[in-house]
């Protein structure tokens, strides 16, 4: 298992391909995501560690810096990416950023548009989109994706 200093990330590799990998995430406390999980994906191309991975949102979610298509609009993942950047500091930044939105650097401005207009709408959309599209456990997430607890779970502890 991919230790962390949150409890809110579980991450796999897949066995046939190292540089895939799939994440479990759980909502934070106190946002429109909490106590809900969704699915991720890490992909690791030929040009990595000197440009980031692709790590997008396979589960549908709400949020004004995550694209339809789970493509997550963060600096850590484009401009200020550097080549010794843990995987752990970019899911560390992906729970900050469902924490705390950055409006100012929005994928979609609608959902910007509506947060500043109504932040109560904005937050009840995003609830809505979780409760239809995220999953309650990770038990359900993770048999739904295949997924073994110690078959092919990453181990970073020291």
């Amino acid at each position: 298992m991919l230790k962390y200093p949150s409890e809110d990330i579980v991450v796999f590799a897949v066995p046939k391909n190292i540089a895939f990998w799939k994440v479990i995430l759980k909502g934070s406390e106190e946002t429109p995501y909490q106590e809900k999980f969704w699915m991720l994906y890490v992909e690791f191309d030929s040009h990595y560690p000197n440009c980031p991975p692709n790590v997008r949102f396979v589960t549908p979610i709400y949020h004004v810096n995550i694209s339809g298509d789970g493509k997550i609009c963060h600096q850590i993942l484009g401009r200020c990416w550097f080549m010794q950047t843990k995987m752990s500091v970019i899911f560390e930044n992906i729970l900050n950023l469902l924490k705390k939105p950055n409006f100012d650097d929005a994928i979609s401005c609608e959902k910007a548009h509506l947060y500043k207009e109504s932040p109560n709408d904005y937050n009840r959309e995003a609830k809505d989109h979780s409760n239809k599209y995220a999953k309650n456990d990770l038990k359900t997430l993770k048999d739904e994706y295949r997924l073994e607890d110690d078959d092919n779970q990453i181990d970073e502890s020291p």
